[in-house]
């Protein structure tokens, strides 16, 4: 009886939003619906870490905003898992439409972000680098005809874009597309864009707001002051530093 529980637990372990399916071989395996094979230990216990990102309490409101818009703006500072989770969600999205309208691409301004997404996010999936999940950088293409979610550099995406144009979201009422901003830039995307749903995601860490009166070549310095030998770090605190110029 308890081997039944605990394999129930496990199957339902990634469907908590209304309408999603969890595809089981047998009585205790769950597979993985991107590559058909049942998931390794690894991916539970990356499970485990991932929904304790501040971005999963958001899981079903984006993958809503995402069935029904095609603009979805995620607002969201560093550390919250937004870089690996919505283009995961992404992906599932496009499988449920059985990708009938393309893949998923992300972009990083980074080539080492790039590259480093896609070996987490690939990790995460439980699928390997280069298959379902692979990233396009500058002399470099990691992919392959089973590639569901490629990581990519802007310029990658923007030469691409040259040679085969997207249009635009009016143009292409099946395209989708998710901008990542932080919490200042939100507001500007919504008064630019208009109605989209905004989906604001809760502060890994708070940061606390520092103003400075100092002059403009003594920013730097006084930043350094708030570094790990600063008793605020000893603390456990962290600043977000914003100098303000008279």
């Amino acid at each position: 009886m308890s081997e039944e529980n605990n394999s129930g637990k496990q199957s339902t372990e990634s469907a908590e939003c209304p309408g999603e399916e969890v595809s089981v071989f047998g009585d205790d395996l769950e597979l993985n619906q991107f590559d058909g094979l049942p998931f390794s230990s690894r991916y539970y216990k990356l499970l485990k870490e991932r929904k304790s990102l501040p971005v999963w309490k958001a899981r079903c409101e984006f993958k809503d905003a995402l069935v029904n818009n095609q603009l979805v703006i995620v607002s969201g500072t560093a550390k919250t898992g937004r870089s690996t989770q919505s283009p995961q969600w992404c992906a599932e999205f496009c499988l449920s439409a059985q990708y009938q309208h393309g893949m998923v691409v992300c972009t990083q301004t980074s080539r080492q972000q790039a590259v480093d997404l896609a070996l987490r996010v690939a990790d995460e999936m439980d699928v390997n680098i280069g298959h379902e999940v692979g990233y396009t950088i500058p002399l470099e293409i990691c992919c392959s005809s089973d590639t569901v979610l490629r990581y990519c550099t802007d310029n990658m995406l923007l030469r691409e874009m040259m040679s085969d144009p997207f249009g635009i979201l009016l143009q292409r009422p099946e395209l989708r597309v998710v901008v990542l901003a932080v919490p200042p830039m939100s507001g500007k995307l919504l008064r630019h864009y208009g109605s989209v749903p905004l989906v604001s995601l809760e502060t890994a860490c708070p940061a606390e707001v520092v103003y400075s009166s100092s002059s403009h070549k003594d920013y730097f310095y006084s930043a350094l002051r708030l570094g790990p030998g600063d008793p605020s770090h000893q603390r456990g605190r962290r600043y977000r530093c914003v100098f303000c110029f008279h």
